[in-house]
């Protein structure tokens, strides 16, 4: 009946049906901040930060128009040094601390650091020599909502290590974190002759 009457005052109900709303000065906003978080707009990269350490959530605020998954975390660490980062909702908090792993590190094939509801990372083979080889987890940093993010991020739950060190503390010796561009130079060096295993600063 409804569909009789549309048709005799030539209107399409279905096209009406995918009309979609008018967007609300609060959602233009919304997403004029998403671009802009997008872009980098404003903000600047971090420089020389460390490959991991102990850092705290001091400020945490939710992306408004990114599918209700992410938020931006301010994060303190060394020297009192603050920068962003924007990660999954609901596993950080405001006054939680976290380890900060730096996009640029090689962390150890364990599975603490294969957390799927924190991050993303991939399997690398590092091979130094005959016999000698190693297997790394890189980071996969995301940058699809933040165009300035850094690293991973890790609540603290399972690294029982760092649970007394204080905020700021450098910890990537202590977790057996390398930076990748060591292990490539490693990689890259003079292979010793057949039959010996011996590669310089590897054992």
């Amino acid at each position: 009946m409804e569909e009789e009457i549309a048709e005799e005052e030539g209107r399409n109900p279905a096209k009406e049906k995918r009309t979609k709303p008018e967007k609300t000065p609060e959602d233009l906003a919304a997403i004029a901040y998403l671009d802009r978080l997008r872009s980098g707009e404003g903000e600047t990269m971090p420089m020389n930060l460390p490959l991991a350490c102990v850092v705290k959530v001091v400020a945490y605020e939710e992306v408004p128009k990114a599918n209700d998954r992410y938020a931006l975390a301010t994060l303190l660490g060394p020297a009192g040094r603050t920068w962003k980062m924007c990660i999954n909702r609901y596993y950080l908090e405001k006054g939680m601390r976290a380890l900060f792993v730096s996009g640029d590190a090689a962390m150890p094939n364990t599975d603490r650091f294969r957390n799927r509801d924190v991050a993303k990372v991939k399997l690398r083979v590092f091979r130094f020599g005959f016999g000698v080889k190693e297997t790394r987890l890189l980071p996969i940093v995301s940058r699809n909502i933040y165009y300035y993010n850094c690293g991973l991020l890790y609540p603290l739950d399972e690294f029982p290590e760092l649970k007394g060190v204080r905020t700021g503390t450098v910890c990537a010796e202590r977790l057996g974190i390398e930076k990748v561009y060591e292990l490539r130079r490693l990689v890259a060096m003079p292979k010793p002759k057949k039959g010996s295993v011996f590669v310089p600063g590897r054992s």
